[in-house]
């Protein structure tokens, strides 16, 4: 069986990394600069608990509600739970009609965000303490971008170290979809969780699939430290480690297994992720079982329900809603993602060995019934964002396939030529039309941006779907300029292919 091969170089190359950091990053902070305040799924609540977490603001029940409330500047008012902002699901409405207020007393707002586990908004609501008003609303969204960019640089990493990579950058590719730069862009635990769930697919192909570690201890801190970072984020993120988990051993050989078994510095980093989930559980596992109890006492389930929802789901998955579930990307774009990341699969499954085809059939499997399984007993509460950490891996996993089924013969450079220009223009269509939702309202002629209603405070609308364009062209420019095929000199590594 072809595995995909380690190169033999140093554990991290720190001019490749940084080059990735800074093109994912100015895709990121477009987005951020962009999107009206507020417009981000239950960004609000999050804010307020971002807030809260970073000045000690303790929670105050409201006797009316009884709900708990925190004390919060009046900037941060407008996007509170149960304060929406005006043009919150209604998609023909612009985001002109919210001003935000930065003088005036702070006021008592509620925080649905109030059972989620405090780490994520320790992490980045620290630039409340050093400015305020709107700026510092938007500084939470750009050091949120700053760690998802590092995260999703680290996984580039790990697939650049591998051999053959064209397959595996193609995964990655397909598997950034508009949701996922869009979540790492605005203030939810969500985009973090995502972008750690990346590094840990990439990272966990590197120690299950790689022909050869020449750095065992920095292969195991690729996939460990996102692994502890996904654990502590989401109130079901125990639940998605563990299935990323799962898969990742699936995919691993017997000999690569009895190898990490053996490695102290896995064990190391299997001991500090068993060690974050307790802190999760033990912080935050109580309130997140109480609530999911609650729930689904106060909705119930419902199985047909849940098949209803399928195609809703898949297409949350896929990118082709964002904001507050009201921005309707083009028919175009979920196209575009949906056949690749099916090219990709079916081609895995087809042409793979064994143990990925059945790891990669599982995982579709799980897609499809993870949401009929928790819809039998609670509905409605899924969305498609929580169910990206696992999602994420199928084109991922797809490429290691594709790798095993060319069998040692390179990609058609042809395929990317394809592609990547193909996945390029969706992403700018879909940050083009999600600007044009709130510039104009969703159904507006695509003139707006020349007169438009709303106007980001970051520019002139015009001019940030230049610059997005540019910033996504580079990307894709750089994962292709990644694809290459090696130097001559690392062709055959020593002790040529595994079979």
């Amino acid at each position: 069986m072809l595995q995909a091969q380690e190169l033999p170089e140093a554990p991290v190359r720190a001019g490749r990394f940084a080059l990735s950091f800074v093109l994912v990053f100015c895709c990121l902070a477009a987005w951020a600069l962009a999107m009206p305040m507020f417009s981000g799924t239950d960004e609000g609540a999050h804010i307020v608990r971002a807030y809260a977490v970073v000045h000690g603001e303790s929670s105050s029940v409201d006797p009316a509600t009884g709900g708990e409330t925190f004390l919060v500047p009046p900037v941060i008012v407008h996007g509170g739970n149960g304060d929406d902002p005006c043009f919150a699901f209604r998609p023909d409405q612009p985001a002109d009609c919210m001003d935000l207020h930065s003088a005036g007393p702070r006021h008592r707002v509620a925080s649905s965000a109030t059972g989620y586990p405090p780490f994520f908004y320790a992490f980045v609501g620290w630039p409340t303490l050093l400015t305020s008003g709107l700026a510092s609303l938007y500084l939470i969204r750009l050091f949120g971008a700053v760690l998802v960019a590092l995260l999703l640089a680290l996984a580039i990493e790990s697939v650049a170290r591998m051999r053959p990579r064209a397959p595996l950058l193609l995964g990655v590719a397909v598997a950034v979809t508009p949701a996922v730069l869009y979540f790492g862009a605005t203030v939810s635990p969500s985009g973090l969780t995502i972008a750690a769930a990346f590094a840990v697919w990439t990272g966990g192909i590197v120690l299950a699939r790689s022909e050869r570690l020449d750095h065992p201890g920095w292969a195991a801190a690729r996939m460990g430290l996102p692994l502890c970072v996904l654990i502590l984020l989401r109130r079901d993120s125990v639940f998605w480690a563990a299935l990323l988990v799962v898969s990742l051993l699936a995919l691993t050989p017997p000999t690569r297994m009895r190898g990490l078994v053996r490695s102290r510095a896995m064990w190391a980093w299997v001991g500090a992720s068993v060690a974050c989930a307790a802190v999760q559980l033990a912080v935050s596992g109580a309130e997140t079982g109480a609530s999911v109890a609650g729930q689904a006492g106060a909705t119930g389930g419902n199985f047909w329900g849940a098949v209803g929802d399928a195609s809703w789901i898949a297409r949350q998955i896929q990118g082709g809603v964002l904001g507050s579930l009201d921005v309707h990307l083009p028919f175009p774009v979920l196209y575009i993602f949906v056949v690749s990341t099916g090219f990709l699969v079916i081609g895995a499954i087809g042409f793979a060995g064994r143990q990925v085809s059945l790891t990669l059939l599982a995982m579709s499997l799980a897609v499809a019934a993870i949401p009929l399984g928790l819809g039998s007993v609670r509905w409605p509460y899924l969305q498609g964002r929580y169910m990206l950490p696992l999602t994420v891996g199928l084109p991922i996993v797809a490429g290691l396939g594709i790798v095993e089924g060319l069998r040692g013969t390179p990609l058609p450079r042809r395929i990317l030529w394809l592609l990547f220009p193909v996945l390029a223009f969706a992403q700018v269509i879909s940050f083009a039309q999600a600007l044009r939702r709130y510039v104009s309202g969703a159904t507006a002629d695509w003139w707006i941006f020349s007169r438009p209603r709303w106007q980001p405070p970051a520019g002139h609308p015009t001019l940030l779907v230049v610059l997005y364009t540019v910033g996504v062209v580079a990307l894709f420019v750089w994962l292709y300029v990644l694809a290459r095929p090696p130097a001559i000199d690392d062709d055959v590594p020593p002790g040529g292919d595994a079979n």
